[in-house]
């Protein structure tokens, strides 16, 4: 984490949020599955009341578990994946847009942000829906 520049704050509190995760579940962390996260993050929402903060804490935490240290593909995770538009809607929506000329340096860096900043929130998003309706098991 410290690689990818998380203060010592967000660091300390991930590892802290690791730590209760692998206790209630009395296994390491690597051995945990989505689901029992989601069964952990559910437990601590009804029974501890603990803030949206926290809820998006043990995503982010589960996100740099899965992704930094055991180097599984996070679009797998996704299972509410968004419907994508046709080529023809593209092409409507791209021929009534202005466009912007960037230097291509710039576009590129563009387009990434935009892409992670999307892939992101609509993760977020399915996680916090799924856990709205979801039932323990």
């Amino acid at each position: 984490m410290r690689i990818r520049n998380y203060s010592e704050r967000t660091i300390s509190t991930y590892l802290s949020l690791i730590g209760l995760l692998s206790k209630y579940y009395e296994k390491p962390v690597e051995q945990l599955t989505t689901n029992q996260v989601k069964d952990y993050i559910y437990y601590r929402i009804t029974t501890d009341n603990v803030s949206v903060s926290t809820v998006n804490q043990l995503i982010s935490t589960w996100k740099i578990i899965n992704v930094y240290i055991l180097g599984k593909d996070w679009e797998m995770n996704v299972q509410n994946k968004p419907v994508t538009i046709s080529p023809e809607q593209a092409a409507d929506i791209e021929a009534n847009n202005k466009k912007v000329s960037y230097p291509q340096e710039d576009a590129d860096k563009l387009e990434t942000i935009e892409e992670n900043a999307t892939v992101e929130a609509l993760w977020v998003t399915s996680f916090i829906l799924e856990i709205s309706t979801y039932t323990p098991v």
